[in-house]
């Protein structure tokens, strides 16, 4: 086992802090390299910051470094900061964007969620139906999974079934939009270096490969892709490669990272307008790593029965409503400027849905 693989299995990092305004506990920098202090050893790690401009605003990009003599891996984050942060001064906001940042990139390198305690979610026992009335099935390797996850999770198998009206998971349906994770390429480097899917990237970079601009492996993720366990940590697992490095932005941003050539690939959601927009491609996950996102809407349970003409109403929206169509509707705000209900309405105006 490696040393960083040591610190990441045995690091404890507790949420010492507490925001008083939001009820929630959570962690800094400072308690992160507390917890890594009598765990390091003779390897060294340093933290180092950069300002940088992405679209216009103004980022600190923070770089963790951890170095051995068997080891030297490098993880970058991104803060932007704030225009206006009101009771700081230009400095302190500096400063408290460099914290976010650090820690952001230190999270990445020790494989840290950060995610906050459940009762800053606001978690309600508001109950809800799902309306979905497709005929589409899921998958058997789709029912394996969601065994798989009910199982984790501990969900009452029958109030499971009983929510979503079926008598057997195997009579699941879904609707056709699936907002998933998917790993993404620029469509000219993909085609070039004959990388199809996920399985063909893991031969490119265990073959050694050479890695299209910026000359290597350089992955660009979000925070919370870098760090759950059916993100990046297990997807690297799964498909037996690693990345030569990683870099944490806003997801917003590691779309133009990926087109600009600052990374060879990105993470993204299937549905962003962006990757046709960019002139990107995303990867098939042909061995169906990533849990699947169909989206439906969810109404009150009361307002329903009160209203049960809402779901004849909904479904043929539902119907429409897949990844290409989300994709373009998305391409219609993210690039030509549409305001989200704009778009909306030019599409249900389309289908003779209003």
């Amino acid at each position: 086992m490696s040393k960083l693989s040591e610190i990441q299995s045995k690091l404890k990092a507790p949420k010492n802090q507490y925001n008083a305004f939001g009820k929630y506990k959570y962690r800094n920098c400072e308690d992160i390299l507390e917890a890594v202090k009598p765990l390091i050893g003779e390897s060294v790690l340093t933290l180092s910051d950069d300002i940088v401009e992405v679209g216009g605003r103004v980022y600190v990009k923070a770089t963790a470094r951890f170095l051995n003599k068997e080891e030297d891996l490098t993880v970058t984050a991104y803060a932007r900061e704030s225009e206006d942060k009101k009771g700081m001064d230009h400095a302190q906001v500096t400063g408290a964007a460099s914290s976010y940042a650090r820690k952001y990139a230190l999270n990445g390198l020790f494989l840290i969620d950060d995610t906050k305690d459940a009762d800053h979610e606001g978690v309600s026992s508001l109950q809800t139906k799902p309306v979905n009335k497709t005929e589409e099935k899921i998958t058997s390797d789709q029912v394996k999974l969601l065994n798989t996850r009910i199982s984790k999770l501990g969900i009452d198998r029958e109030k499971f079934k009983k929510f979503y009206g079926v008598k057997s998971l195997n009579d699941t349906t879904m609707p056709p939009l699936n907002n998933t994770y998917t790993i993404m390429m620029r469509r000219e480097d993909a085609e070039e270096l004959r990388i199809e899917s996920l399985s063909d990237l893991a031969e490119a970079i265990n073959e050694g490969v050479q890695a299209p601009e910026p000359g290597q492996w350089i992955f660009a993720t979000n925070h919370e892709y870098s760090v759950r366990e059916d993100g990046y940590p297990g997807l690297t697992e799964h498909y037996d490669f690693f990345f030569e490095g990683t870099q944490i932005m806003d997801t917003g941003i590691t779309y133009g990272a990926l087109r600009d050539g600052d990374v060879a690939l990105g993470m993204g959601f299937a549905t962003d307008g962006r990757i046709d927009g960019f002139d990107l491609v995303t990867l098939e996950d042909d061995q169906n790593y990533h849990p699947v996102y169909n989206a439906a809407p969810v109404i009150r349970a009361e307002t329903l029965e009160m209203y049960p003409e809402i779901e004849e109403i909904l479904q043929p929206l539902i119907e429409r409503l897949n990844d290409e169509t989300m994709q373009r509707l998305n391409a219609l705000v993210d690039i030509e400027g549409y305001e989200p209900d704009e778009a909306a309405a030019e599409f249900l105006e389309e289908e003779g849905l209003i």
